[in-house]
C-alpha cells in the first residue's frame, strides 16, 4: 500500500470509530454498528485489491512475494466481511460482540508484526506498540466475556475506541517511518555532495541506512 491509500484508510477508520462512539447510546444499535463497520472494512479493502493490481506494473514500489499475499488475504477478506455485513445485517447481530472481538485481534497482532519489522534496527519508538497491546487487549475481553455482559452500548462505545486508537497508531507509525527514511536520503545526499572529505565507510553506512528505510517503509504500508 503507498502513502496515500495508508492516509484514506486511516481516515475511513477514524471516520467510523467516531461515528461509534456517537452513536453508542443510541436505540438499534446493533444493526448501526454492523453498517458502519462494513463500510469500513469494504472500501478500504476495494482501494488496496485496486492498488494490487497496479503494483505488477509499478517496479518501483513493487512489494515482495509475502507482502503481496497478506495483502491479498486481507483485502479480500475486508470486502467479503464488509459486504456480508452491509448486505445480511441480521447474520451478524447475535455474534456481534466475538466478530468485533476477534477482528480487534487479529487486527492489532497484524500492526504488531508490521512494526516490529518496521524497528527491527530500532529507528520507531517503544511506545509506539502501547495502542496495538491495547487493542488486543480490548479484543480478548470482549471475547472473553461475551453478550449479556458486553451490552451493546458498551460494544459499540469499545470498538469505536479501538478503531480511532488503532487508526492512530498506524498514522502515527507510518509518518516515524516515513521521517526516518527522508533524514536517511538526506544523509546519503550530503554524502555525495562532500565527495572526497566524507569516509567511503560513512556513506555506505548511509546508503544502506537509506535502503532499510524504504524496505521497512514499504512492508509496514503493505
Amino acid at each position: 500500500m503507498n502513502s496515500k491509500s495508508t492516509i484514506f484508510t486511516n481516515v475511513i477508520i477514524l471516520i467510523a470509530g467516531v461515528l461509534l462512539c456517537y452513536v453508542h447510546a443510541q436505540a438499534n444499535i446493533p444493526h448501526q454498528i454492523i453498517f458502519i463497520a462494513g463500510i469500513a472494512l469494504m472500501v478500504p479493502g476495494l482501494i488496496n485489491l485496486v492498488l494490487l493490481f497496479s503494483h505488477d506494473e509499478d517496479k518501483k514500489h513493487k512489494p515482495t512475494a509475502m507482502m503481496k499475499l497478506a495483502g491479498w488475504i486481507s483485502s479480500i477478506g475486508s470486502v467479503g466481511l464488509g459486504a456480508l455485513m452491509i448486505i445480511i445485517p441480521s447474520l451478524f447481530t447475535p455474534i456481534l460482540v466475538y466478530i468485533f472481538g476477534f477482528v480487534m485481534i487479529f487486527a492489532s497482532l497484524l500492526l504488531i508484526f508490521l512494526l516490529s519489522r518496521a524497528s527491527k534496527d530500532g529507528e520507531v519508538a517503544g511506545w509506539i506498540y502501547t495502542g496495538p497491546v491495547l487493542v488486543l487487549i480490548a479484543g480478548v475481553v470482549m471475547v472473553c466475556l461475551g453478550q449479556p455482559r458486553i451490552t451493546d452500548a458498551m460494544l459499540t462505545l469499545i470498538t469505536g475506541i479501538a478503531m480511532i486508537v488503532f487508526s492512530l497508531s498506524w498514522f502515527t507509525a507510518s509518518i516515524m517511518i516515513a521521517s526516518r527514511r527522508r533524514r536517511a536520503a538526506k544523509a546519503v545526499t550530503a554524502g555525495e555532495e562532500t565527495g572526497e572529505h566524507e569516509p567511503a565507510k560513512q556513506i555506505e553506512a548511509t546508503q544502506e541506512e537509506k535502503v532499510k528505510g524504504n524496505e521497512d517503509h514499504k512492508q509496514f504500508n503493505a
